[in-house]
């Protein structure tokens, strides 16, 4: 059993005793692992041209690196800006969309019951235009949104709304007096309500002694 180990010679390859410095065949020097120092290249020297140009390259490098990163946090703070800009006004333009109604459901009106004709021996008189005008009173008034009864509805500044008046019996001819109690507020005209201000007001139709009031709220 061969307990010295064997070592190759670099030059002629022959193997030969590892306890030898030298090759017992050509004499050369046997190098050890150990005693190879890798060799230092010319930027590794102080003062050189070449350690000059490497201390240039470096800073070079730590201020792109540095241009670098404060470019990409400006990105993102530029991203993030927009992304709040853009939730900002979309949540903007849905608070100004068509008022918000509180539709109420529509009343049901029941006809009158009439009344059995008194019996009297005596002739009834023909009326006259004006009692047939009394007797044809307006029973009720309603305001109206395209069809559904409104007591209450909000609106924007500057936005229309229309309103229409409708009378019970139905076909009851009138004249519509539209007013609104404060006119900083909303302005009505043959029932186009407009916001004028920020406030509450009431718009109010009258169609002889009936009067339909709405209230309106303008932001």
């Amino acid at each position: 059993m061969n307990i010295i180990p064997k070592v190759e010679c670099r030059r002629c390859g022959r193997e030969f005793s590892g306890l030898r410095s030298r090759c017992p065949y050509c004499g050369t020097t046997r190098v050890r692992a150990g005693d190879t120092v890798p060799p230092i290249t010319a930027s590794e020297v102080p003062g050189t041209p070449a350690s000059q140009r490497a201390e240039v390259n470096t800073r070079w490098q730590t201020l792109f690196g540095l241009l670098l990163m404060a470019c990409v946090v400006l990105a993102v703070v530029v991203l993030i800006t927009i992304s709040l800009a853009d939730a900002k006004e979309i949540n903007s333009s849905t608070a100004q969309n068509l008022p918000t109604q509180d539709i109420l459901p529509e009343e049901t009106f029941e006809p009158e019951e009439s009344a059995a004709p008194a019996e009297s021996a005596e002739p009834t008189e023909t009326p006259s235009p004006a009692d047939t005008t009394s007797a044809q009173e307006i029973g009720s008034i309603k305001l109206t949104y395209y069809g559904s009864q409104l007591s209450e509805f909000s609106e924007a500044v500057g936005e229309t709304v229309p309103l229409e008046a409708v009378t019970y019996p139905d076909g009851m001819a009138g004249q519509v007096v539209w007013a609104s109690e404060n006119e900083a507020v909303a302005i009505v005209r043959d029932g186009q309500v407009t916001g004028i201000g920020q406030g509450m007001t009431t718009i109010t139709a009258t169609i002889g002694d009936v009067v339909a009031k709405c209230t309106v709220y303008v932001g």
